[in-house]
């Protein structure tokens, strides 16, 4: 009952592999629910972001969790 998110490669342009699982760390958060690709960090490169509406906390609530895209420079 926690949200994931996957990352999908194409193989043999008619298979779909699983390459990456991104799992939620709280219960009916509804991570993933929302999502949005936007450079972030202005690198150049689309960052993703992952919303969790109901996710709580101490007197909060609502999460967004941002991953990286990291590029090997050499």
């Amino acid at each position: 009952m926690k949200g994931q998110v996957y990352f999908f490669e194409k193989y043999n342009n008619t298979e779909l592999n699983i390459s990456l699982i991104i799992t939620d760390e709280q219960f009916a958060s509804s991570f993933g629910y929302e999502m949005l690709a936007a450079d972030v960090n202005n690198d150049g490169y689309d960052d993703l972001l992952v919303g969790a509406l109901f996710y709580y906390g101490e007197m909060k609530g609502g999460a967004v969790y941002i991953y990286y895209n990291i590029r090997d420079c050499s």
